[in-house]
């Protein structure tokens, strides 16, 4: 298992290009190696509904019923929220998963 701290993507994961960047590397190990994803919030302050869509969004898509096998979530206490904004980012994406996620990569 591998360990994305997002805090080497800023304290503010605010930005959709932002997200890319994380989905593409968590893909490419999950797809390449077959191995399981740990995200680690810790030094995160805050994260948009955009980041949340375009990594676990995407993830939750590409993934289905394997997204919960294979992905792990480190939220530090206080970061409550990152919870949710992570579901409303994978209820965008799963309104929108015919757009083209399901080749992504």
């Amino acid at each position: 298992m591998t360990t994305i701290q997002l805090i080497e993507h800023g304290h503010n994961l605010a930005q959709r290009n932002q997200g890319r960047v994380v989905f593409d590397r968590a893909w490419r190990l999950l797809a390449e190696s077959g191995q399981s994803v740990t995200f680690d919030f810790t030094g995160v302050l805050s994260m948009s509904t955009g980041f949340a869509h375009e990594v676990f969004g995407k993830l939750w898509v590409l993934l289905g019923d394997d997204f919960q096998r294979r992905i792990r979530l480190v939220i530090p206490p206080g970061l409550d929220e990152m919870t949710a904004l992570i579901v409303r980012g994978i209820d965008a994406a799963s309104r929108h998963s015919q757009r083209g996620y399901e080749s992504a990569g």
